[in-house]
């Protein structure tokens, strides 16, 4: 994600990252777009600490996050805490992960948009305290990295 820089800048410094980050995306997020740009750089920045483990990173995420993006990082990191057992079968932990991060994406993996959409409605692109993740498959690849299953 482009917002991580913002984190580096402000290294050390989460809140001043998720704030910087927040006003620096919003020339083309919207609501939960914006949220993960914050959430993304205070994260960054906290990774900084001399130190920080990423179970203080996570502390971070969730103390930063807010509705969607908050329930969809706890839920992601219980999951990735409960799939330990089974971290050497890649195709159970990022199915896992995928139905997780269903509920807070009403576009899926559905992420391009066409003509053939424009006047029907749905929640794609629109503004949301309930949903959280854009970026489906990256971030359950990063989520499996950082929590050791690869």
């Amino acid at each position: 994600m482009y917002i991580a820089p913002v984190g580096v800048v402000n290294a050390c410094g989460p809140k001043a990252a998720y704030d910087e980050a927040i006003l620096f995306a919003s020339g083309h997020q919207i609501s939960y777009g914006l949220e993960a740009a914050g959430v993304m750089a205070c994260c960054v920045a906290k990774a900084f600490e001399p130190g920080v483990s990423v179970e203080d990173i996570v502390s971070t995420a969730l103390r930063y996050a807010k509705d969607g993006t908050k329930r969809a990082i706890q839920e992601l990191c219980d999951t990735a805490l409960a799939l330990r057992p089974q971290r050497d079968d890649r195709d159970e932990v990022v199915a896992r992960f995928h139905a997780v991060l269903a509920k807070y994406s009403p576009m899926g993996d559905d992420v391009n948009r066409s003509i053939d959409r424009v006047g029907i409605p749905s929640n794609y692109y629109t503004p949301s305290r309930l949903f959280s993740i854009e970026e489906r498959r990256w971030r359950s690849r990063t989520l499996c990295c950082t929590k050791g299953i690869s």
